[in-house]
Formats: structure tokens, C-alpha cells, sequence
């Protein structure tokens, strides 16, 4: 079951430092972060429960703060395929957010999760009052466009064997 945080039963201010650390809010004074907080809403979710499910409504954007989400594709069949395994702090689902189209994955919590989140009309009024967290969301989906671009080319272009070892040398880099 979702659970509603208080959110004044939270640390504002550590809440609001700690969205400070994410690139769209670095500059935005400490108050105003804390009112950009208060814009949405803090939700508490239990492992293996679903957030959003793809093809529903935009459920808005969310900032992971706690714990772990799984981004994925459910086939009819129910067989599912993690995209993404994401860990705070991160924002997710901005592009139904921002275009207010529907979902485009299904998010799972994959442990106990604390999530941000605002709806898409409370978003885009953001943006428009702090043009810096619109840049931010362009620069996250740009570098997110460039790697589907690179997945793209080495699906297309690159053999089994070469895709394998580009992968180990990109996981054995992360891992130093």
C-alpha cells in the first residue's frame, strides 16, 4: 500500500539540501527549493510494490530520495524487462510529465522507497518560474537521447562478441 508522508514531519531543510545535490535546484535558493517541495507531494513505497504502470495517464515526475526503483516493459504475457535500475537521488518519468502524455515504462519499487513527486501541470509551472529546472530536464533527456542513440548504433552496426566486450570494459570502468 502507497503511504502519504507528512511532509512536515520530514527535515525540510535536509529534504531540500539534499535536491540541492541534483543539477536542476544547485542554484535555486534553499527557501524556494523548500517551496518547490511543498509543490508535490512525498510518497513512502513498500519493495516490489508498482508506482505507475506504463500506458496509464502521466502520473507526474518523481524524485527518487530513498531506496530503489525498476524501470521496465511488461509484456502482454506478463514477462517483464528491466530497463533501468535506478538509486537516489534521480528524477524519472520526466517525459510523460513534460509532454503529458501517457507513462512510458512501469516503475517498481525493488526496495522500501521514499519518492517526490509532482504532477505534470505543477511541473511545467515550475519550469516556467525556474527556467534553470528546464534546462536541467533538457540536458537529463539529451544525454538520455545520445545513449538510446549509442545503444541504437551498436545493436545495428556491432557484432555479439563486440557489443560483449564493450560492456564489460564500460561495467569493469564503473567499478574501478
Amino acid at each position: 500500500t502507497m503511504v502519504q508522508v507528512n511532509i512536515n514531519s520530514m527535515d525540510i531543510g535536509e529534504l531540500s539540501r539534499r535536491l540541492q545535490g541534483i543539477e536542476h535546484f544547485n542554484n535555486i535558493p534553499l527557501n524556494e527549493v523548500e517551496g518547490i517541495i511543498r509543490a508535490g507531494c512525498i510518497r513512502s513505497f513498500e519493495k516490489d510494490q508498482t508506482i505507475f504502470t506504463e500506458e496509464e495517464c502521466c502520473s507526474g515526475m518523481f524524485v527518487l530520495l530513498h531506496g530503489q526503483v525498476q524501470l521496465c516493459k511488461i509484456s502482454l504475457q506478463g514477462q517483464i524487462s528491466i530497463l533501468s535500475v535506478i538509486n537516489p537521488i534521480i528524477m524519472f518519468n520526466e517525459v510523460s510529465a513534460l509532454d503529458g502524455g501517457l507513462n512510458p515504462v512501469t516503475a517498481i519499487a525493488s526496495q522500501d522507497s521514499i519518492i517526490w513527486q509532482i504532477s505534470s501541470e505543477k511541473l511545467q509551472d515550475l519550469i516556467i518560474q525556474y527556467p534553470r529546472i528546464g534546462l536541467g530536464l533538457l540536458r537529463v533527456l539529451s544525454s538520455r537521447n545520445r545513449k538510446l542513440i549509442s545503444l541504437f548504433q551498436d545493436l545495428s552496426f556491432r557484432p555479439l562478441l563486440s557489443r560483449t566486450a564493450k560492456l564489460l570494459l564500460e561495467i569493469s570502468e564503473q567499478g574501478k
